[in-house]
């Protein structure tokens, strides 16, 4: 959990703001690090089972509907053929969705780990530079 400080900001003087807000993002990033890791511990298992079952349907669905549609003349199951198609397309939208995510999440932890650099760099003081190095 994110530290709830007492102090308020009116009673930093101005030579610590820098290094407050510098800890204080650079707090808040570890911690959602921290959260992603036992995110991935807890559900990555789950999630990469289902991405199989979801892989598995979809080859599956598509091997069904070309032995419905090409090899097969009865017109009552094109119907679910069709139906297989729609399955498909659910399960590819929402393995695109996992992807999509999992890699937003990893790069906007990159961004934030660049932004806590970068406020550390291009700070000027040296004793703030130390405290928070």
């Amino acid at each position: 959990m994110v530290k709830n400080n007492s102090e308020d900001i009116s009673t930093i003087s101005n030579d610590n703001i820098p290094e407050k807000i510098i800890q204080d993002v650079a707090i808040i990033h570890d911690q959602l690090n921290d959260i992603v890791v036992q995110l991935n511990r807890c559900f990555a298992f789950q999630i990469m089972t289902y991405m199989i079952c979801c892989f598995v349907n979809m080859i599956h669905g598509s091997f069904e509907f070309y032995q419905i549609v090409f090899k097969t003349n009865y017109s009552s199951l094109k119907y679910h053929a069709y139906l297989d198609v729609m399955w498909i397309i659910y399960y590819a939208l929402y393995l695109m969705f996992i992807i999509i995510m999992s890699s937003l999440v990893k790069r906007e932890g990159l961004k934030t780990a660049v932004l806590v650099h970068k406020a550390i760099n291009f700070n000027r003081n040296p004793k703030v530079i130390q405290k928070v190095s």
